[in-house]
């Protein structure tokens, strides 16, 4: 069993610049020393109307892994978005 939490955070400095935040907490209530946490963190600069770089973070730390990985992974990525401005 476990007890889920959720948070998503979102804002925006000023008008070229928008950030957002969402971290998933899953701590096991048998053994509450072995969490699962995902979070997943991105910034994005609005360069035009309709092109924007992202900087984009995510990771998951996990005592006890479903899959034979490191019990903290992570990835970090640049990126060019494009879309309809808005």
């Amino acid at each position: 069993r476990s007890l889920n939490q959720y948070l998503k955070i979102s804002a925006r400095a000023g008008e070229w610049v928008d950030f957002s935040l969402i971290s998933y907490l899953q701590p096991d209530v048998s053994s509450w020393n072995t969490p699962r946490w995902y979070m997943d963190g991105n910034v994005y600069f609005k360069a035009s109307e309709k092109f924007s770089l992202v900087l984009h973070w995510d990771h998951i730390m996990d005592k006890r892994p479903a899959v034979p990985i490191s019990n903290f992974y992570y990835g970090f990525s640049i990126g060019v978005q494009y879309g309809r401005g808005g």
